[in-house]
């Protein structure tokens, strides 16, 4: 393949991606066709399919070229971090995207809702969450070494609700992301962002602070009456039942946070 053959094959990618982005974020997975891809992107089908053989390899890249780019700006911006903040690391995993969405690429708007709508969706929630779990692991980490009253549990529950808040915020459309917010606001995602950014260090915050002034109960050797031998297996199984369920909401956490 010549230079230029590459050059025309990789713009030909490109217009394929932005086309299935747009039209995967307005009518969802199944409410598209390949066909309706490449007549957006202006281009044969037998084209689209050449580059991109089924659907889902498709919608797979689509999810994966955004999401590599915006991990890539994640990492550097944790690694530039010169204190260890809540603030801080929020900010470093949160703006990215503020400055994707602020600027002259309106494909991430499309990208944004598509990522809000296909996490929700039980066949491609793994595939969304794949993506980004090393950045949003990175940050729970992180999290938990600036905030010691923070455990795995309590960091990934505190990520998974900031994740939500700013997702909700930034893909309750495709065209406007501040569409239900004040008009004010609508007119400037910077001017909001540092809103939300306090409410949900104000979040982190409190999380932590509940967990200081109300900590897990020590299981610690029983001292004074002896308990009847029913009361200690029922205690005990209950006991158990309480670890499980910790572990099961860490994982739950995690898996939302992406």
């Amino acid at each position: 393949m010549t230079r230029v053959q590459r050059r025309n094959a990789d713009e030909s990618r490109k217009l394929l991606l932005d086309a299935a982005e747009r039209q995967f974020a307005m009518h969802g997975y199944d409410g598209v066709s390949m066909r309706m891809i490449a007549s957006d992107a202006a281009i044969s089908l037998g084209l689209l399919t050449y580059h991109f053989p089924t659907k889902e390899q498709l919608f797979e890249m689509v999810i994966a070229r955004r999401a590599d780019e915006l991990n890539h700006v994640r990492r550097q911006a944790f690694d530039a971090l010169r204190t260890s903040s809540i603030h801080d690391i929020m900010d470093a995993f949160s703006r990215p995207i503020v400055d994707a969405l602020t600027g002259p690429d309106r494909g991430w708007h499309f990208y944004a809702r598509l990522l809000a709508v296909m996490g929700r969706d039980p066949r491609w929630a793994a595939l969304v969450t794949s993506h980004f779990l090393v950045s949003v692991n990175e940050g729970i980490e992180r999290l938990i070494a600036a905030e010691p009253r923070l455990d795995l549990d309590s960091a990934s529950e505190a990520f998974s609700y900031a994740i939500s808040v700013f997702t909700g915020t930034f893909a309750v459309s495709g065209s406007d992301a501040l569409n239900y917010l004040p008009t004010s606001s609508q007119k400037d995602l910077r001017a909001a962002y540092p809103t939300m950014l306090d409410f949900i260090v104000g979040g982190i915050e409190k999380i932590a602070h509940r967990r200081e002034v109300t900590p897990p109960p020590v299981r610690g050797k029983a001292k004074a009456a002896k308990v009847p031998s029913a009361r200690k297996a029922q205690s005990k199984a209950e006991e158990g039942r309480t670890v499980s369920g910790s572990a099961k909401r860490t994982s739950k956490a995690v898996t939302e946070a992406g």
